[in-house]
C-alpha cells in the first residue's frame, strides 16, 4: 500500500480532527472578482483518473465510517443543523461571533455568520446559500451596509450599489467557494453523507504520525473542488482534512479599516483604497489549510466534533465550538431559495 506521509502535520491523541469551512472574508477585506478567485491556468496535464482498486477500497473505508459515525442513522440523515461559536484570527486581530449551519441533503446549504464588534455590539451578518446549481451571499448590518451579490462587486462597493443584484454564474468565483464551503463542512461534521452530495472518493494510500497512529487517506474530489481526507484507522473517524485555498493573509499588506463610528463616506473609501491595494499587490498565494476535528460527542445517535481548528503554516487561524445540534429538524426547500 502507498504511504503518505505528512511531516508538518502533528496528530496529537488527543485530537480526532476533520473539516470544514472555507475563507468567509471578513468586513475588513473587499470581496475579490471572480477572475482574481480563480487559480491561474496553467499548462499541466490533469491527473490520471483514480483505478477501480483506489475506488473500491475507498468505499469500503467510507462504509466504516458511516458505520462509526451512526450507521442507519447517518445513512438515512435528511437534514441537519447545528450553532458554533466563532473566532477568527488575522494577525494580530480577532473576529469573534456566532454562525448556524443548516443542511438539506443532497444539496442545500446555508451558513449565517453573526459578527461581534470588539465592543460587544453587533457587528453585521453574513448567510451564505448553496442551493443546487445556484449560490449567493446576502450582508446586513456593521459595515456590511446590505445587499445580495452572487458575482462582481458587493453591497456599497464601486459598480454595486447598496441592495443590488450581481451574478457570475453559477461556476463564477463567488458560487465556487461557496460550494467548496458546503463540502468541506459535509465532509468534517458529516462525511457520511458525502457521496450523496456528488463528491468522489479515492483511496491514495495511508499516513502514520510519529506516535504511530495510522490514518487512510482518501483524495475528495468534486467539480472544481478537491481535499484530502484523514480517516483514523482505530476509530474510522475522521482525523483530518487538508486542501488549498487562497491565503489572504499571507504578507499582504493592507491598511486597516476606519474605527468603528466612521461615517458612510468614509467606510466606502476605506474599501475602495483596501481593494486597490489587494489588486496591486495580485492574488493571494494559494497554501495548505489543514481542518483538525475533536471532541467527539453523540448527538441523537450520530458521533459529531464539537471542536473545529484551522491552520496555516502550523498558525491557527479559525477555531468553531459547536454549542446545539439538531438532527433531522424540519426544513423546507424554500428556506434555500432567493427571497424577492
Amino acid at each position: 500500500m502507498r504511504r503518505v506521509i505528512h511531516p508538518r502535520i502533528a496528530y496529537r491523541s488527543s485530537l480526532v480532527i476533520a473539516a470544514t469551512l472555507a475563507v468567509l472574508v471578513s468586513d475588513a477585506w473587499p470581496q475579490q472578482t471572480a477572475a482574481e478567485q480563480e487559480p491561474p491556468a496553467t499548462s499541466t496535464a490533469a491527473p490520471a483518473p483514480p483505478s477501480d482498486a483506489s475506488i473500491a477500497k475507498a468505499k469500503e473505508v467510507l462504509a466504516e465510517l458511516t458505520s462509526a459515525v451512526g450507521g442507519r442513522e447517518a445513512a438515512e440523515l435528511r437534514s441537519l443543523v447545528f450553532e458554533a461559536d466563532m473566532r477568527r484570527v488575522f494577525g494580530e486581530r480577532e473576529l469573534t461571533g456566532t454562525f448556524t449551519m443548516r443542511f438539506l441533503f443532497p444539496d442545500k446549504f446555508q451558513r449565517v455568520d453573526e459578527f461581534q464588534r470588539p465592543d460587544g455590539m453587533p457587528g453585521g451578518t453574513v448567510t451564505t446559500t448553496v442551493d443546487g446549481e445556484e449560490s449567493w451571499t446576502e450582508a446586513e448590518g456593521g459595515r456590511f451596509g446590505g445587499g445580495r451579490f452572487r458575482g462582481g462587486p458587493g453591497p456599497g462597493e464601486p459598480g454595486g450599489p447598496r441592495g443590488a443584484q450581481q451574478s457570475d454564474g453559477p461556476r463564477g468565483g463567488r458560487a465556487n467557494m461557496a460550494r467548496a464551503e458546503f463540502y468541506r463542512a459535509l465532509l468534517g461534521v458529516l462525511p457520511s453523507s458525502a457521496e450523496r452530495s456528488g463528491l468522489t472518493f479515492a483511496h491514495a494510500g495511508e499516513a502514520q504520525a510519529e506516535n504511530g497512529q495510522i490514518a487512510d487517506v482518501l483524495d475528495v474530489t468534486a467539480d472544481r473542488f478537491a481535499a484530502r481526507l484523514f480517516v483514523d484507522r482505530e476509530t474510522r473517524l475522521p482525523l483530518m482534512m487538508t486542501y488549498q485555498a487562497p491565503n489572504f493573509l499571507g504578507g499582504m499588506r493592507v491598511r486597516r479599516p476606519p474605527p468603528q463610528g466612521a461615517s458612510d463616506e468614509e467606510q466606502r473609501k476605506a474599501r475602495e483604497e483596501m481593494r486597490r491595494e489587494m489588486r496591486a499587490q495580485g492574488p493571494p498565494p494559494m497554501v495548505e489549510s489543514q481542518l483538525f476535528f475533536s471532541e467527539y460527542a453523540r448527538e441523537d445517535g450520530l458521533q459529531m466534533p464539537h471542536k473545529i481548528t484551522r491552520q496555516v503554516d502550523g498558525q491557527v487561524q479559525e477555531e468553531w465550538t459547536i454549542t446545539k445540534v439538531e438532527v433531522n429538524p424540519d426544513l423546507e426547500p424554500g428556506q434555500f431559495q432567493k427571497k424577492g
